[in-house]
């Protein structure tokens, strides 16, 4: 039994451990866009500007979803894992819909960071208003940020 439990947690943590590398890589990434690179993308003439944004996106496209996946494999995990543990929780009603507004929050990102990734005139057109796009995205990622700490003070 004391096994069991111990592979357990340490299945728990393994998990935690990849969704969080995979959120610091994912939001870190739109931060630098938004901070930094789409500013000197913009500071480049346009065919410049075209050229690069192209080859950012297919080079950055195979990474976003594969990162997209494992926040969502992982992020669905966790859920599971810790309604056992919120059986007993008075607050398990706070933590199930601060999730969802979480988990809502995210595909919102996911959405973003997929059709700014897209190829093609339809991904340049989605890269043309990346500046409108990407201070939201950020803004949306320190909003999760705030939220995976408070649920996880709920969880334990």
């Amino acid at each position: 039994m004391i096994a069991a439990i111990d592979m357990m947690e340490l299945s728990d943590s393994a998990v935690h451990v990849i969704h969080v590398l995979a959120a610091l890589v994912a939001g870190g990434a739109i931060l630098f866009q938004a901070l930094a690179l789409h500013p000197t993308l913009r500071s480049l003439d346009e065919s410049t500007q075209s050229a690069a944004s192209n080859t950012l996106a297919d080079r950055w496209r195979p990474v976003a979803f594969v990162l997209i996946a494992i926040l969502l494999i992982t992020g669905l995990v966790t859920f599971g894992l810790r309604i056992p543990v919120l059986r007993e929780n008075p607050q398990k009603m706070v933590y199930h819909g601060l999730f969802g507004v979480k988990f809502l929050l995210a595909l919102v990102i996911f959405h973003g960071v997929a059709v700014l990734a897209l190829p093609g005139a339809k991904g340049e057109r989605y890269r043309a208003t990346a500046g409108k796009r990407l201070p939201l995205l950020a803004a949306l990622v320190v909003a999760i940020v705030i939220l995976a700490g408070i649920l996880r003070s709920i969880s334990g």
